[in-house]
């Protein structure tokens, strides 16, 4: 496996380094990143429903941290499981998200992203309970194959919908901050789900994890400003400089 992997990695390098770069030559003002950053934040503060799409991402991704380092063990100890069934245990989120993808492909645009968006993760957050209350491996599999799928739903969508909303010359920018907010959930949750699985067990660390993520969507879903969500129009904004915004 090691050697297919290994072998796998060296063409992947192999056929980039074959791609042909572009010839045109474009000259552009060098700035620092910070500079980058900050700018990237200076539209959330004009668009803030995507700052707070963000912040649903990052407690998505702190469950996540939190969570998948107790898997080995989660099947090992609870369900008695071989390495073969921890490996299909993995595997089954991975080919959720394939399903899902394949879902999202065929079907039209959503013209109410905010109940895909926002009913996507409350499912993922309710399978989550199932993982804590299950006792059959062959349920956690299907479990965390919904998983999968319903994350890779949300994904597309959210993906999809910063594409339309920021303009092309500040994607880059807000993207990095969008993987910034999205990012620092995990280490914090990998910390503080370890001590919870320890103090008590792993079923309550998912559990808590499933409450937290249901909880965040229903209040989410129940404040006005996500309702922009289902906005249709062409965002053309300008971001405001150092001068307005401290003014």
């Amino acid at each position: 496996m090691l050697i297919i992997l290994l072998v796998s990695l060296g063409l992947s390098g192999l056929l980039l380094m074959m791609n042909p770069s572009s010839t045109k030559t474009q000259i552009e003002k060098k700035e620092s990143w910070f500079v980058q950053f900050k700018e990237g934040l200076q539209f959330y503060r004009v668009y803030p429903v995507l700052f707070w799409v963000g912040i649903m991402m990052m407690i998505i991704n702190f469950s996540s941290g939190a969570a998948q380092p107790m898997f080995l063990p989660y099947i090992t100890d609870q369900f008695h499981g071989t390495a073969f069934q921890y490996g299909l245990f993995t595997s089954a989120f991975s080919f959720g998200m394939l399903a899902g993808s394949l879902l999202t492909g065929t079907l039209k645009e959503p013209k109410n992203r905010k109940l895909v968006m926002l009913g996507s993760l409350f499912m993922n957050g309710v399978l989550f309970l199932g993982l804590g209350w299950t006792p059959f491996y062959w349920l956690a599999i299907v479990i965390t194959f919904g998983q999968g799928l319903f994350a890779i739903i949300f994904n597309i969508n959210n993906t999809t919908l910063y594409q339309q909303r920021v303009p092309e010359h500040l994607r880059g920018r807000v993207f990095s901050v969008r993987v910034f907010l999205a990012q620092a959930g995990i280490p914090f949750g990998a910390a503080i789900g370890s001590y919870i699985a320890e103090s008590f067990s792993i079923s309550a660390l998912f559990l808590a994890l499933g409450c937290l993520i249901a909880i965040t969507t229903i209040v989410c879903s129940l404040h006005p400003m996500f309702n922009k969500l289902n906005d249709n129009n062409v965002v053309n904004l300008e971001i405001p400089s150092e001068e307005q915004i401290t003014s």
